[in-house]
């Protein structure tokens, strides 16, 4: 079964295509199926029908909706896939089978390819599914909205794929392409420039310059705006005839893929009342370069407000919007700025290894990403002005929207912030509200003005109210509403310094309404320790099986007391997490309450290992059994990213709940998902929270444990003499632990930090200890591939050849996982490159690409072309040398890998010094200097220098490089690179 939304709503069932009857049929349907495999509740399917005008017979619709669409799809012989349950009706199907969703699927596919012909490849593959305007023939609210969506998302892929096809010289076929579309879409000024461009390009000057006029008029028109300033830049280079413009295939950079535009804007709401007055101010005071502050008390509805807002003023930012939840206000604490700061970074394309750890560092970063974007930032539940000013960008054409319970005077101060206050809603609005989110109960005006008043108008009170009254419709509005006037003086809700009597009076009914089961779940849900959840989370939670667990929830999210949220998951707000947790106090004992953790945290620790084990199978993990949990590494994975916030969270309030244990085993689980997946400040955190809690309790596995952690960090970011302290400390205190495995990894990364601090004995020393302790305890063949990988390295900067290729023939021919045998076989290549077997080497090195490439492993695919690109030069086939050292150079910026960028800055200047060009040279040899790096790159960097200055006839200079060169060499025990050095001094002096 095939979906079609991009055009008509038609499902294709074996080769035939068919349309479903109806218009607002149609509509539910597309909304199941934008929603394919996650339920709609009947609330949010009525909000999205019908928005604030829904009939009384609005849940007898829906219901007439789902059999009507069950009853077409059987009859066109497709699977009964439509199903209904107390979460609400939901489409059996996965992503693939609907256009809209599989469209999304390949453009965000392509926008992570490496390579431009895969990336355009996939680019026209995805966009190839468009058929016309979407939901063409459906009807509902929600239907404008998501067109305006869906068309975005189309014209986002078209600028991506003709950004990268104009890159190639494709301007005649861009600009033919692109000409219609940019006169049905003025205002979209990327798309604009990409146009005027490729006119350039075709030798139409005027026709580029006549086109930024009218966008220049229509965006002046429409919004009352200039261009900004990217197009501004280009219109001036067009003028001058700026000759950047033009493409030189010959001399061309490597093609920077474009970036990517965010949409992570949460589901709009469909019914937003009394809100005229606020959002014209936010029209008025929202323009590029502005930020804006909604603030009021807790549940008075500002993040409603500033979501529907930026839903429905979507189209001003063509380049994306960015959305965070700061936490500020909820239980626990508040996001942390380097947090937020590294997932924006991740939004606009970042890769994971390239996002600074220091947080002044990663806003400058944030700030440079952003430049001349016009974008929205929302910034939801911000705890106070600090906590926003480091995310804040730099220019002049991105939008901030900032909610927060504090009033933000400090930013109004420093930033000139627009403030928009919010109080309850004005009487009549909130009592339209009710009519409009009860409609079958005809509430009479006093009816609706008594229970508003009882709400004290504030929209999350109202909201729960009418929950409960649309769930029992036998209940009579006045007797709740008498209910509400006599549970207001059970006391304040005192979690924020807001007395707020009537939330509180309507969470005491909500709750007294639930069985004691459901009551239970929801004290325990005060306990996640990070935000969102799943039912299984709840079932270990309450220590209930899964289907009893997903019963309650539904109970719970019936009563408004639990949202539905992405993926199948759920989220308390934080007004009703700060409830539940006073309950848990007041109703479950010291012990119940750690019992509960102890289960939630013994299951997170439980995936944790196994998610390791299958993931980084090499890597030891602390003594115990472990699970097997998951189908593949890739599954492993996907749960430990959705679960990221709960799992370094949990380290966090681990030894203040009483259960400090895992504090110090969930790290040890999860640096290795933290360092593959890039997370630096997250890794640095729970390493550092590991050794603390592993030094108050003294236990020498948790301490040893803490010290591999800290030792791997360390390394990866190339500080040798601090890994190698913790590495000691690590080996000492294995071996009377007893835990051998440990003990052989600490010697093994000890060995590599002494081996790239020039210290080749002492590491040869530890690698005998190594292969002893690995014939004593067979630790298997993957720990012995690893360790005469190890030797070979070693053996190989040492100048002992024979050596090296013993040790890395075997390293290669023991069985250990993908990453290790690519490692070892890049080894194995480096060494018979450096026999001068350059035919084996070459060989070698294409065998480890297509390893990474499998993994998707950016840096080792780059280390691996600058060894081909070693080859080719070897062989004075520098055009080949040349397209594999700039794949080789894009692929390790890509990654963030500064010491494969020196190694193939290093190439490249050898390169340029062989084919006459030092002058170029001196750039990518002085990078490959500056660069954090090894000492080995950095010698043979300064001995490729010497080479360059002398042909530019700077000879004191070269002299000096070649000097300093030998200098390092000497101190060093790199046998090669002394007498490299030496070769290169005496030929200069003679």
């Amino acid at each position: 079964m095939r979906i079609q939304l991009l055009g008509r709503v038609t499902v294709a069932v074996g080769g035939q295509r068919h349309t479903l009857p109806r218009s607002q049929v149609r509509g539910f349907f597309a909304l199941l199926a934008l929603h394919a495999g996650e339920p709609v509740s009947m609330p949010s399917a009525i909000e999205a029908l019908w928005g604030g005008k829904a009939p009384q017979t609005a849940r007898t619709r829906v219901h007439d909706y789902a059999s009507t669409i069950r009853r077409q799809l059987l009859e066109w012989g497709a699977p009964d896939c439509v199903e209904s349950g107390r979460f609400g009706y939901i489409l059996r199907a996965t992503r693939d089978c609907v256009d809209a969703l599989d469209q999304a699927t390949g453009l965000r596919e392509a926008r992570s390819c490496t390579d431009t012909t895969k990336a355009i490849a996939r680019y026209r593959e995805a966009l190839a599914l468009w058929s016309g305007e979407p939901l063409a023939d459906a009807t509902g609210s929600f239907v404008d909205g998501t067109r305006i969506r869906l068309v975005n998302q189309y014209l986002n892929g078209i600028e991506a794929v003709t950004d990268l096809e104009l890159a190639r010289g494709e301007h005649a076929a861009v600009a033919a392409e692109l000409t219609p579309l940019a006169a049905q879409h003025p205002l979209r000024e990327r798309l604009t420039g990409i146009l005027m461009l490729a006119l350039h390009r075709s030798g139409d000057r005027q026709a580029a310059l006549a086109l930024y006029r009218r966008c220049r008029a229509e965006l002046a028109e429409t919004l009352g705006l200039e261009p900004g300033a990217e197009l501004q830049r280009l219109h001036q280079a067009i003028l001058a005839a700026d000759p950047t413009l033009d493409l030189d295939a010959a001399t061309a950079e490597p093609v920077r893929l474009s970036r990517p535009s965010p949409a992570q804007l949460p589901f709009a709401p469909a019914t937003l009342a009394g809100r005229e007055r606020q959002l014209d101010k936010l029209d008025a005071a929202a323009q590029p370069g502005r930020i804006v502050a909604v603030t009021g008390r807790g549940g008075v509805g500002k993040t409603a407000l500033a979501v529907a807002w930026s839903h429905a003023q979507s189209g001003q930012f063509p380049d994306g919007q960015l959305y965070v939840n700061l936490h500020g206000f909820s239980p626990g604490s508040p996001v942390p700025v380097a947090e937020a700061l590294a997932g924006f970074l991740r939004s606009l394309g970042v890769p994971g290894e390239q996002i600074p750890t220091r947080e002044d560092e990663a806003a400058a970063r944030l700030r440079t990403e952003l430049a001349g974007a016009r974008m929205l930032m929302l910034l939801d539940n911000a705890a106070h002005a600090g906590q926003v000013r480091p995310l804040l960008p730099g220019g002049t054409t991105v939008t901030v929207l900032v909610t927060s319970r504090d009033r933000l005077s400090g930013l109004a101060a420093t930033h000139d912030a627009a403030q928009i206050e919010l109080d309850s809603l004005e009487p009549g609005d909130s009592a339209g509200l009710l009519r409009r989110l009860l409609p079958d109960r005809h509430l009479s005006p006093q009816e609706a003005a008594e229970l508003a008043d009882r709400c004290s108008h504030m929209p999350l009170a109202l909201r729960i109210a009418a929950a409960r009254l649309r769930d029992e419709p036998e209940l009579p509005v006045r007797r709740y509403a008498a209910d509400l006037k006599d549970g207001a003086g059970l006391g304040e809700l005192a979690i924020t310094g807001d007395p707020d009597t009537a939330i509180r009076a309507t969470f005491d009914l909500s709750y007294a309404r639930l069985d004691s089961a459901q009551r239970r779940v929801f004290r325990l849900l005060s306990l996640v320790p990070g935000g969102d959840f799943d039912a299984m989370a709840v079932a270990r939670l309450a220590g209930s099986s899964l289907s009893r667990a997903q019963e309650q929830l539904a109970g719970l999210i019936a009563a408004h007391l639990v949202d539905t949220v992405a993926n199948g998951r759920c989220a308390m707000h934080d007004l009703i997490r700060a409830y539940a947790t006073e309950k848990a106090v007041a109703d479950e004992t010291a012990k119940q309450l750690r019992t509960a953790r102890d289960r939630l945290f013994g299951w997170y620790l439980a995936n944790a290992r196994a998610a390791s084990r299958i993931t980084i199978p090499e890597l030891p993990l602390l003594p115990g059994s472990v699970k097997t949990v998951w189908k593949d590494a890739a599954d492993a994975r996907r749960w430990l990213e959705t679960e990221r916030r709960n799992l370094v969270a949990t380290v966090k309030v681990a030894p203040e709940a009483g259960l400090p244990g895992y504090a110090w085993r969930l790290p040890d689980a999860l640096r290795g998902f933290l360092w593959h997946a890039a997370h630096r400040s997250d890794w640095l955190s729970t390493a550092s929270a590991a050794l603390q809690a592993a030094t108050a309790t003294g236990d020498p596995l948790a301490l040893t444990a803490a010290h591999l952690n800290l030792g791997w960090y360390h390394f990866v970011f190339g500080r040798d003499e601090q890994a190698r302290e913790h590495y000691d400390l690590a080996a000492r205190l294995a071996e009377p632990a007893g835990w051998i495995e440990a003990q052989v990894s600490a010697l093994v990364n000890a060995a590599r930090a002494e081996r790239d601090l020039g210290q080749l004995a002492s590491a040869l020393s530890r690698t005998q200890l190594m292969l002893k302790l690995e014939r004593e305890h067979a630790l298997g063949s993957a720990r012995e591939a690893i360790i005469h990988g190890l030797i070979a390295s070693i053996c190989l900067l040492a100048g002992m050849l024979t050596e090296a290729l013993h040790h890395a023939q075997l390293g290669v021919a023991a069985p250990a996982s993908p990453v290790v045998v690519a490692g070892n076989t890049v080894i194995l290549a480096e060494v018979q490159l450096a026999r001068g077997e350059t035919g084996p080497a070459a060989q070698r090195f294409t065998e480890a690409a297509q390893i990474f490439e499998k993994l998707g492993h950016r840096a080792g695919r780059a280390k691996c072309g600058a060894g081909l690109g070693a080859v080719a030069i070897e062989h004075e086939r520098y055009p080949q040398a040349a397209a594999h050292l700039d794949e080789a150079l894009s692929l390790a910026r890509q990654a963030g890998d500064d010491s494969t960028d020196a190694e193939v800055s290093l190439q490249l200047g050898r390169l340029m010094v062989r084919t006459g060009r030092p002058a170029a040279a001196l750039d990518h040899l002085h990078r490959a200097r500056q660069l954090r790096t090894v000492p080995t790159v950095r010698i043979a960097a300064l001995i490729e220098l010497s080479r360059a200055l002398h042909a530019l006839g700077r000879t004191a200079e070269a002299i000096e490089a070649a000097q300093t060169a030998w200098d390092e060499a000497a101190g060093s025990e790199y046998a090669r690179l002394v007498t490299a050095a030496e070769q290169a001094l005496q030929t200069l002096k003679d």
